[in-house]
């Protein structure tokens, strides 16, 4: 059970926000005008989400190469993505749009390369 909330629940927990906040009609939009504010937020939220995909499934796989795990988190995020996408279209004040699917698969990209670099480090510190 540890196991579950430590590293399962937020992962979970994270995917049901982005859910909910996707099917939110004519969200609101800053009062400040920043450029590309869309796609920086989808860039932020599909970093995070796709860590604690990561860390999900290498408690999942704990026997396995930490490859695995980011291949198979990859893999999740990115049906995950396309699926939320695709669900907009049928939310009224919401448009499916391949350049955010493009920018959350870019964020889980960056992610993953983060993820694998610090448990690269970590391990070469501990040899």
């Amino acid at each position: 059970m540890r196991d579950f909330v430590l590293y399962h629940l937020p992962a979970i927990g994270f995917a049901a926000i982005i859910l909910v906040v996707s099917s939110i009609s004519n969200p609101p939009k800053p009062s400040i005008e920043i450029p590309n504010f869309d796609k920086i937020a989808h860039f932020v939220e599909y970093f995070l989400f796709s860590i604690l995909v990561f860390r999900s499934l290498q408690r999942l796989f704990l026997s396995s190469p930490k490859r695995i795990s980011l291949l198979f988190g990859l893999l999740f995020v990115s049906l995950f993505a396309g699926i939320d996408e695709y669900r907009q279209q049928f939310v009224p004040g919401r448009f499916c749009d391949g350049w955010d699917y493009l920018t959350d698969i870019s964020s889980a990209l960056c992610a993953s390369l983060l993820f694998f670099s610090v448990r690269r480090v970590k391990r070469v510190k501990n040899s």
